[in-house]
């Protein structure tokens, strides 16, 4: 009786995090743009692979932002999605803090260069992008080496 009411509770705690996982992943960009880092990094990291390979075509998009080829703009829903995906695989630990959160705050929560200016305390406009696209170029090299 015991290992069958185990069972139970175990299924609907699976049940329930991945109904909190996808609401979460849903409103990241809105519903919890203002998240504090922390907590929003720290449920990143506990993120189920999506199992999701990305499709060559945003693979090169992605390139072609981390090249400075293509606005953030005009790539954006790939990022997203490139982005968590390497924080649900854990590819994102041998970045630096400074760039998972910048990563966290451009890319999933869709906060302006300014704010991310202020809130990480950088010199301006350009060294956001030139992080921002370096780490991308980092998490690149990381997906495409692999087996």
């Amino acid at each position: 009786m015991t290992r069958v009411l185990n069972d139970n509770i175990k299924h609907d705690l699976q049940q329930a995090q991945a109904q909190f996982q996808q609401h979460f992943i849903f409103g990241l960009n809105n519903i919890y743009r203002n998240l504090d880092l922390e907590t929003a990094i720290g449920t990143l990291h506990t993120l189920e692979q999506a199992g999701q390979n990305q499709s060559p075509e945003a693979l090169s998009s992605i390139e072609m932002y981390a090249h400075q080829h293509r606005s953030f703009e005009d790539c954006a829903p790939h990022l997203f999605t490139f982005i968590l995906d390497c924080f649900s695989k854990g590819l994102v630990t041998d970045l630096s803090q400074q760039t998972q959160q910048l990563l966290c705050l451009r890319a999933l929560q869709g906060r302006s260069l300014s704010s991310i200016v202020k809130l990480l305390k950088m010199d301006g406009k350009k060294q956001v992008e030139r992080l921002m696209k370096q780490g991308i170029s980092d998490l690149l090299n990381v997906v495409l080496n692999q087996p």
